[in-house]
């Protein structure tokens, strides 16, 4: 067997891929009971679970058509000398995708644009401009690569103010991944081209665009592209025990693929628009979603959770994480943002669907800092060919194998000494010895702390 946690995390990469994106309940189990009046008593109780663990920041909203059943803020107790209200905005992150591609659509439908047009009318200069088309950028086919990676790393787009050239600086440099329409891969790069060919299309800036055709025909004034100064809801990490703001996104220049910041309220507006024909067609919303054998449409996801099926949207930025899904069975609309998050992302997404759709799935399970220090070190096994270390950040646990080319691995707890990761990996801890039961796959090997570990 060849031993590598790299390839174990990396498949495991692809799966937390789709469980942000189709918030992590990709299950398909017998669920008979579609909500039609939601219990908010079981919202609340699992709210109030995560809120008294203090494990996310954040708020949710629910509509029943174009009525609001359910609203809820939750964690800013504990975060101190923080001012904000109803009003205050977080960042919607790609949900702002589900905006640029109805933006395209509304184009399509005044004769402006068509599906089959291709990328060289507007950016001839950019790799393979003459084979890719709107459509292919719509629904992440194009073969373009993830203009938030900067020479292969990560995070360019926090550290200052990026301009327009440097953006298509980059999606020029970092070139296609495939010919298009041959594969699938989620491209941020395309929706940045989308936003700027919406800019050459309606011969204004993206910001008055949205204001134009979307915020001021739907009433909608928390809406808008982020802004600091106008009430706006920064990101938070947990650490040394507490909430700190985390630096984000510089988005000013950032358009297309994300950059929009709303309430939770005015997205659940903005949905509920959306899937009633008024800012598109109805046909238009029908071409956005995907097809039965698909996750990804052109600017639109399927959420499925046991057999309900829902469209919409997901969103992640370095501290921010929203979700917006529409249930055309019940016409029930959720729109959750989460801008200070321990890990539970997606257990929190799992937990609302699961009170308002009677699941039966088990709360998360936290684990103390106290306990979870016991684990942290350095493991080795004589039978596996490199050391392992676990440490605790934020009162999550992670594994990160100590050879080149590594990364991190959340474990998620199963009891106080059993975690596993994705399934692909199981954990169980003896602090008592200093040993670390690892099965990976079908092998099962022994670690023990180094005595220096701390």
């Amino acid at each position: 067997m060849k031993h590598s946690i790299t390839a174990t995390v990396n498949k495991g990469i692809i799966s937390l891929i789709k469980r942000a994106l189709f918030c992590g309940v990709t299950l398909f189990l017998s669920l008979s009971i579609y909500a039609q009046d939601i219990e908010q008593e079981k919202i609340d109780h699992f709210i109030d679970y995560i809120e008294q663990n203090n494990r996310a920041v954040g708020s949710i909203s629910i509509f029943k058509g174009n009525t609001e059943i359910y609203y809820r803020d939750f964690g800013q107790q504990n975060i101190q000398d923080l001012q904000f209200d109803k009003h205050t905005t977080y960042q919607i992150a790609s949900i702002s995708k589900m905006v640029t591609a109805t933006l395209v659509f509304k184009l399509i439908e005044e004769k402006k644009l068509n599906l089959q047009d291709k990328l060289a009318a507007f950016f001839p200069d950019m790799p393979d401009a003459k084979k890719i088309t709107i459509e292919q950028l719509l629904n992440h086919t194009s073969g373009l690569g993830d203009v938030n990676f900067h020479n292969g790393v990560y995070g360019w787009l926090k550290e200052r103010e990026v301009t327009d050239k440097e953006m298509l600086a980059e999606i020029k440099k970092t070139g296609v991944l495939f010919s298009p329409g041959t594969s699938m891969s989620y491209s941020n790069s395309a929706y940045f081209l989308l936003g700027k060919i919406i800019e050459q299309k309606y011969q204004m800036a993206y910001k008055d665009i949205l204001q134009n055709y979307i915020a001021t025909p739907l009433n909608l004034h928390d809406f808008r592209l982020v802004n600091s100064s106008q009430n706006y809801f920064d990101s938070y990490r947990y650490t040394d025990n507490s909430w700190q703001p985390e630096q984000d996104y510089i988005s000013k220049y950032i358009i297309g693929y994300t950059g929009i910041s709303s309430t939770t309220t005015e997205m659940n507006k903005l949905n509920y628009a959306l899937f009633h024909g008024k800012i598109i067609s109805k046909e238009s919303v029908e071409l956005m979603k995907p097809a039965a054998d698909s996750y990804f449409g052109r600017g639109m996801m399927k959420v499925p959770f046991y057999e309900v099926i829902m469209y919409g949207h997901g969103g992640d930025t370095t501290g921010s994480h929203t979700l917006l899904t529409y249930n055309e069975k019940n016409d029930l609309s959720i729109a959750m943002a989460i801008n200070g998050n321990r890990s539970v992302k997606s257990d929190f997404y799992v937990g609302i669907f699961n009170a308002i759709y009677n699941g039966n799935m088990p709360y998360p399970i936290f684990i103390s800092d106290e306990i979870l220090n016991q684990y942290s070190g350095i493991y080795e096994s004589t039978d596996y060919p490199f050391k392992i270390k676990i440490y605790n950040e934020g009162g999550s646990l992670y594994g990160l194998g100590m050879e080149e080319e590594q990364i991190p691995f959340l474990l998620k707890p199963t009891s106080d000494t059993e975690f596993n990761f994705e399934n692909h990996l199981q954990i169980k801890f003896n602090p008592a010895d200093g040993t670390m039961l690892f099965k990976e796959g079908n092998e099962n090997y022994e670690f023990i702390k180094e005595k220096t570990s701390v």
